[in-house]
């Protein structure tokens, strides 16, 4: 049976494939959806850094990654399991958001 944590896993995981046209496993092993099954947010900010590089401190999208790391800091070390299935749509949308 396949969980919902696996599903928000693999949607993520396709979101940044498409961002970054790579496929499962790439960056280095980032673009997995099991690293965004258990470290959904720590996983997600290291893959939405890779937008700001060469960007100021006052680009927009310095900005937006500035909020969402703000917002999910205190949850940087949990599992979508632990952060529970509102809170994992809540940070997809977040992500998808924060480079839109």
């Amino acid at each position: 049976m396949i969980n919902y944590h696996e599903n928000y896993a693999a949607d993520i995981r396709d979101f940044f494939e498409s961002k970054f046209h790579c496929k499962d496993n790439g960056l280095g092993g980032l673009v997995r959806a099991g690293n965004f099954e258990f470290n959904p947010v720590m996983t997600s900010i290291m893959l939405l850094c890779r937008f700001i590089v060469g960007n100021d401190e006052e680009s927009e999208m310095f900005k937006k990654l500035e909020t969402f790391m703000l917002k999910y800091s205190k949850l940087i070390d949990k599992s979508m399991s632990d952060l529970g299935e509102d809170k994992v749509k809540e940070l997809i949308n977040d992500i998808k958001t924060t480079l839109s």
